[in-house]
């Protein structure tokens, strides 16, 4: 009984340690997009590249125009990379100087009138200061865009809500009050 423990112990330790062995040569790749995104990493300039490079926390390698074109791909059809770029905005947002953040906010903004289900439910895995960053830029928006005669705060709510296709009643009373925040907490 002993000598059939010990064989089977050293088997197990054989079979695991050449297991082991044979996986650290190999890359590992997530099944739904982790080839891919290895791919765009290892290629050429684009703005996927840029975002999977500020998804990653490789700012510094990701320059102010990479970050306004990320902004500007939000209204892309893709609805995986648009989640993707949604995801680098938000993240790159507390990176933003002053001078950055009037190129990227209206991009932002205009997201988060089209597709404000998409932004809320995104938002809501954000850190607080991530979050905190998002809904100054959208205040920045909201009062920049009612300081124009004829845009005011309830057509900005009356617009959004429009948009917030198969929001539930709560959805719909969460995006009013994050509208009224928004417009709160932002001071020129």
């Amino acid at each position: 009984m002993g000598l059939r423990r010990v064989l089977l112990f050293t088997f197990s330790a054989i079979f695991f340690t050449s297991c082991i062995n044979n996986q650290s040569s190999d890359k590992l790749y997530s099944v739904i997009d982790g080839k891919e995104h290895a791919d765009i990493l290892e290629g050429k300039v684009s703005v996927n590249k840029n975002t999977l490079l500020i998804l990653y926390n490789r700012f510094e390698e990701v320059d102010l125009l990479s970050r306004v074109y990320i902004s500007d791909s939000l209204s892309c059809s893709d609805t995986i990379w648009q989640s993707h770029y949604l995801n680098a905005v938000f993240k790159m947002c507390t990176e933003l100087k002053q001078n950055e953040k009037k190129y990227v906010g209206p991009n932002l903004f205009y997201y988060f009138l089209h597709h404000p289900k998409q932004f809320y439910l995104q938002l809501n895995d954000l850190p607080l200061n991530e979050s905190d960053c998002v809904l100054s830029l959208i205040g920045q928006e909201i009062k920049h865009n009612t300081s124009q005669e004829d845009i005011t705060l309830n057509s900005i709510k009356n617009l959004t809500v429009s948009n917030c296709i198969s929001c539930n009643e709560s959805q719909i009373l969460a995006i009013y009050q994050y509208i009224d925040l928004a417009d709160k907490i932002y001071f020129e």
